[in-house]
């Protein structure tokens, strides 16, 4: 699934549930990559909120991803019917050879190493008032000047 362009939150949510109905293969694997307070979380939420009702089981996964999930993910066929959403805290890039240019809590490598194939879609989301523009390899990416910068606890 190739396109590319920018969209805005709403446009961006919307977007993301047209093409996660057009994926055949099973279970769907979603990555939101994006530096923090660009907010990725919410939109996870959002979207998974979303296919929950529409009886597509989602898993909204928070922070790191990790080689365990991925086996489960290979091993355990009642997650074959259902939708996976990836918070990835870093941008996405891929070498000349086309393989993810990442480490083992990326989704698209864990998908790759693991499952033998690539996550299905790649949505890369920033706050242009934070950090300008995102880098990367998406297959489109959200621009959300809306986004709030979360307090940090100590």
């Amino acid at each position: 699934m190739k396109m590319s362009g920018v969209f805005n939150f709403e446009e961006g949510r919307d977007k993301i549930i047209e093409l996660v109905n057009c994926v055949k293969r099973k279970p769907v694997l979603v990555g939101i990559y994006g530096w923090p307070n660009s907010g990725k979380s919410y939109l996870i939420k959002e979207i998974g909120n979303y296919f929950n009702k529409k009886s597509l089981p989602s898993y909204c996964y928070g922070g790191s991803t990790y080689v365990g999930l991925f086996e489960q993910l290979r091993d355990d066929h009642q997650l074959k019917h259902s939708l996976h959403l990836f918070h990835s805290a870093w941008e996405r890039f891929y070498d000349i050879s086309g393989k993810v240019v990442s480490f083992e809590q990326d989704p698209g490598w864990l998908a790759e190493n693991i499952l033998g194939r690539d996550i299905d879609l790649k949505v890369g989301i920033y706050n242009p008032f934070l950090y300008g523009k995102i880098y990367g390899e998406y297959d489109f990416v959200i621009s959300n000047p809306s986004s709030v910068k979360k307090p940090i606890l100590y």
